[in-house]
């Protein structure tokens, strides 16, 4: 179960699948010409990406010969989400499950008690490097 999140979310690795992916939620419904230009990359480079991107179904296409036409599937993207928050044990309405506020609140924003108790511990290390220091050792 975690392999498939993992590729999923793999497919968002690389900058320019991510571009393209913003430019389809943007732009809506592209051929692989257009989203060539619109996001800087050459056609065979576009269209590799959106295959790895459709195999996931993070875009789906529509044939119009002799051209396909992409379109991100918002609908799948946000049931995966969806669906990994829920495996992870987050809401996804975005309120934790597992954690208390005092977690949340320390890893966003410390607390003033945090920041100036690394003050302090900074200023520990700078004075046993100059102990250190003087001593020649």
């Amino acid at each position: 179960m975690t392999d498939q999140y993992a590729s999923f979310f793999k497919c968002f690795s690389a900058p320019s699948r991510n571009r393209i992916v913003q430019t389809l939620a943007q732009q809506g419904e592209l051929s692989v010409e257009d989203l060539s230009s619109r996001v800087g990359l050459k056609e065979p480079t576009v269209s590799r990406h959106l295959q790895l991107l459709a195999l996931h179904g993070i875009v789906r296409f529509r044939p119009a010969h002799p051209v396909r036409y992409y379109a991100l599937n918002e609908g799948f993207v946000a049931e995966k989400v969806a669906e990994f928050l829920e495996f992870i044990g987050a809401a996804a309405d975005g309120s934790r499950s597992n954690t208390g506020p005092e977690f949340s609140a320390t890893r966003r924003n410390p607390s003033p008690s945090a920041a100036s108790k690394k003050g302090t511990d900074t200023a520990r290390a700078s004075s046993r490097r100059q102990g250190r220091a003087s001593r020649g050792t």
